[in-house]
């Protein structure tokens, strides 16, 4: 089909919303200018970003490849064809490793995967050695990889240098696309690195960086495009990201995100392990001069200064306990924080010096491999050094990692998701013009979902989610509601409490009120899972919910979880299960959660043009439309979203424009009768 003059190869026939998506794709992308597009899930999203945009590409590349030499008149002289640097490429991010490896089967499905296409992801995704994959945490992995290299213990990655300094690497490549059924596919998804390494005895990890640098489309998480540190560790590798068409799916969590990369943490764990490792190194130095030379050749740090650090280290440690824990801190935070470094030596303009320090520091390890230091790994003084590069600019606005994205000369920046709005603060927030807007309807019909708000139990009690509501008796009000809508929607259902909190005194109540037998009763009606914070029992959890949804004579399950949780996240539950979508509150967030706190100062002081009375109400919309967006995940799926919460009707403005559709505004849905006659 022709859009705009571009010729694009669509798997199927488009629909009307499909093509309006697309049109400001390919306008984004000619234009060079941003886009925010919403689009519901199951509305095709990915096929056409994907399609789309490599359409563009295609069409122009033979014109993006020229370039007219002239005189020093101006006469053309001549033009020239360049190589593929002057090519813009796609990179592509999204939540997790699950929506990346469901975003390249999407592309294989097209005509254009053809074209290179690989995935950056984690060494715990990616790492052929169990012994590295199986440790908790990136950079434990990253320290662990890096000892093996040194050492030479590492079969994957022996040779890899010289495969990669003789091109060899992209012939073996070849070779293993020309091996597989589907012989024509270049797309390289996590399944295909683990597969190629392991044929060839190359590192998955590496390869793959190794395979973006020649690649059409690069399929990448969220931190590895927006953390400053990590783009600026591809860039050595030769990964940029100039010139390039920025995607970033789901979308909606792209100014947190921000915040989040900009931003540091520093843990008393931390700071102890760094103290000790600072001792260990200075007991090292002080013996041996020549050690000293061995460690830094062409410069070294004082010994005297690393003793300093570590002095410094320990009087913030006695500080700490001094005045945070041992008695509660009567001045702002950051005020309270900044007041603490300096008086720990650790504040303007000594923070340079110590920095520099920390960088010789965390160095050592990784060059020498020295026995002496491997036994105690470096990670902390590298989360030592984060926390100092990052405290200080300490980011309370997405404007400052926005604008160090667009900084790297990027071609265009397209943000997505089936939930943005409200769209106003992005524009806000990250301080950068958006050009192009859009907010799609969804393609399933008015019969397909309902959206209905219960505002009292049975027994007409007002169901208002306010903390100062949060009673046994209103927790019994919900749990006896909860009762009836359950035994009313078939299937899998899933149960959003605003906190953990919440959730642990729901449970708690239900289990103890033994007059009204609430948690045998729901039980009965459903199995239950609740969701936990630890990432395995939650998949094992989920494993298990889907089971017993899939059982012939199982009359369904409730799955307990929380807004901004696993389960309201990224998380693919289409047809039985999730046939409806509970909603026990408005999802606002914890007043007194200190960054909430601080993003209230920042607000209150900042003079911008969003209050924190706006962005608090943002935060609870968003979170409210991503749960709702759980419920239908294609255009044959259906299901219903209820909300038991009297206040919802004064906080519809601002959901997503397909949502409002289809809210029934009836006067009977004052109660659970609505939902269950």
């Amino acid at each position: 089909m022709d859009i705009d003059g571009v010729e694009v190869l669509f798997p199927h026939q488009a629909y009307g919303i499909q093509v309006d998506y697309m049109k400001s794709i390919i306008h984004c992308c000619q234009q060079k200018v941003n886009g925010l597009l919403e689009s519901p899930t199951g509305t095709g999203k990915t096929l056409c970003i994907l399609c789309s945009s490599m359409a563009w590409i295609k069409t122009f590349e033979p014109i993006m490849r020229q370039s007219v030499v002239t005189d020093e008149e101006g006469v053309q002289q001549e033009i020239v064809v360049s190589d593929d640097s002057h090519i813009p490429r796609i990179v592509y991010s999204s939540r997790t490793h699950c929506q990346l490896s469901q975003c390249c089967q999407q592309l294989k499905r097209t005509h254009y995967k053809t074209e290179r296409a690989v995935v950056i992801a984690s060494r715990e995704q990616l790492c052929l050695r169990p012994d590295v994959r199986s440790l908790s945490g990136t950079t434990h992995q990253s320290m662990k990889c890096s000892q093996l290299k040194k050492e030479g213990k590492c079969v994957y990655f022996q040779g890899f240098d010289q495969k990669v300094k003789s091109s060899q690497l992209l012939p073996e490549v070849d070779q293993y696309y020309a091996s597989r059924d589907d012989n024509d596919c270049k797309v390289m998804d996590i399944e295909d690195l683990v597969d190629f390494g392991s044929r060839h005895t190359c590192c998955p990890y590496y390869g793959a960086r190794e395979m973006a640098r020649k690649a059409s489309v690069v399929f990448t998480p969220y931190t590895y495009l927006l953390d400053p540190g990590i783009r600026e560790a591809n860039k050595m590798m030769g990964i940029s990201l100039k010139n390039s068409v920025v995607v970033i799916d789901e979308g909606h969590h792209t100014e947190q995100s921000l915040e989040d990369c900009m931003s540091a943490v520093l843990t008393t764990q931390t700071l102890d392990a760094s103290i000790k490792r600072i001792d260990l190194i200075v007991k090292m130095l002080e013996t041996s001069e020549d050690k000293l030379l061995e460690l830094f050749p062409n410069s070294s740090p004082d010994v005297q200064d690393v003793r300093q650090l570590g002095t410094c280290l320990r009087i913030l440690r006695t500080h700490i306990n001094r005045k945070f824990v041992s008695k509660p801190v009567s001045k702002p935070p950051t005020e309270a924080l900044f007041e603490l470094l300096n008086e720990s030596g650790l504040g303007f303009p000594a923070i340079g010096k110590w920095i520099a320090i920390l960088d010789d520091l965390c160095d050592i390890h990784v060059d020498t491999g020295t026995s002496s230091l491997s036994v105690e790994p470096v990670w902390c003084l590298k989360l030592m050094r984060d926390f100092f590069c990052k405290i200080y600019p300490k980011c309370m606005s997405a404007s400052v990692g926005a604008k160090s994205l667009i900084a790297e000369d990027i071609h265009c920046l397209i943000i997505t998701s089936g939930t943005l709005s409200p769209m106003e603060s992005f524009n806000v927030e990250m301080d950068i013009k958006f050009n192009v807007k859009l907010q799609n309807n969804h393609i399933i019909g008015d019969n397909q979902l309902s959206i209905i708000n219960i505002c009292r139990s049975r027994d007409n009690m007002a169901l208002n989610s306010l903390y100062r509501n949060r009673t046994e008796s209103y927790y019994i009000a919900l749990g006896q509601t909860l009762i009836e809508i359950l035994r009313a929607v078939p299937k899998g259902v899933l149960v959003f409490f605003t906190c953990y909190e919440v959730l642990n005194n729901c449970t708690e109540i239900w289990k103890q009120n033994t007059n009204d037998n609430i948690w045998d009763k729901l039980n009965a009606v459903k199995e239950i899972f609740l969701e936990t914070k630890c990432k395995h029992e939650f998949n094992d959890c989920f494993l298990k919910y889907k089971q017993k949804v899939d059982e012939n004579q199982s009359s369904g399950a409730v799955f307990f979880g929380v807004f901004r949780g696993k389960l309201s996240e990224g998380m693919d539950l289409p047809d039985d299960y999730c046939r409806g979508v509970i909603m026990t509150g408005l999802p606002f967030p914890a007043v007194m959660d200190p960054k909430v706190k601080l993003k209230k100062q920042y607000l209150n002081n900042a003079n911008t043009e969003l209050t924190f009375d706006e962005w608090y109400g943002l935060q609870m919309k968003r979170a409210l439309n991503q749960a709702i967006g759980r419920v239908v995940r294609h255009k044959d799926d259906f299901g219903v979203v209820i909300l038991m919460d009297s206040r919802f009707p004064s906080y519809s403005d601002g959901l997503s424009k397909w949502i409002e559709t289809f809210i029934e505004h009836n006067d009977n849905n004052q109660s659970p009768y609505y939902v269950t006659e």
